[in-house]
């Protein structure tokens, strides 16, 4: 016999309608995300490493830059640890679970992020519900005539992006062109959107 399958989505469960008679209901499972603290390590850490523990930190910014966060993920830098390149996380937090960047160990100095030519030292790509605390920010240059950012929130697909949140942070020594009514222009900390958002 022919069976036409329709389903209905109760609260954790589906109930399976064949031939508009005979049901099935079956449970759905949902996947918690498991929320983890990262640890980064630019003199003692490994990326092999786990990045779990300070005694298996990550060293440099590819492992993080290659990871999709998820809600209540922590990452946290060591302090006086200088990281060259573009930091570029990727995930989203919830509104009550957040994802956070911050750092960690008792270093006078603040973990720094130093752009070494590229356009922004961090970027927040189609981010929400993410902290971003505690940092020491720059992107120098001899040539001012470029665009520099210290930390760049970007966003490029169509929504609503919440509670990205900076704080506690030095930006400094962003040395780039600003020229009135043209985008992709330089500041220490800079929004921009792309395409009908």
């Amino acid at each position: 016999t022919e069976m036409n399958e329709t389903s209905v989505l109760k609260s954790g469960v589906i109930t399976i309608v064949f031939n508009n008679e005979d049901t099935v209901d079956v449970p759905v499972i949902q996947k918690t995300h498991e929320q983890k603290t990262y640890y980064v390590d630019m003199d003692s850490g490994d990326d092999f490493n786990s990045g779990n523990s300070p005694e298996e930190a990550w060293k440099t910014l590819k492992l993080v830059n290659s990871t999709i966060f998820g809600p209540g993920d922590t990452v946290l830098f060591k302090r006086d640890g200088v990281w060259s390149g573009m930091l570029s996380p990727s995930g989203s937090g919830t509104e009550k679970n957040k994802i956070v960047f911050s750092n960690y160990g008792t270093g006078s100095e603040k973990p720094l992020i130093h752009a070494n030519g590229n356009d922004q030292a961090v970027i927040l790509k189609n981010m929400e519900y993410v902290i971003f605390d505690g940092f020491r920010i720059t992107n120098p240059s001899v040539a001012p005539d470029r665009r520099a950012r210290g930390i760049y929130i970007f966003a490029d697909q169509p929504k609503v992006y919440r509670d990205i949140i900076i704080r506690n942070n030095e930006v400094y020594n962003i040395i780039g062109w600003v020229r009135q009514n043209r985008r992709f222009s330089s500041g220490a900390i800079f929004t921009d959107t792309y395409g009908n958002q």
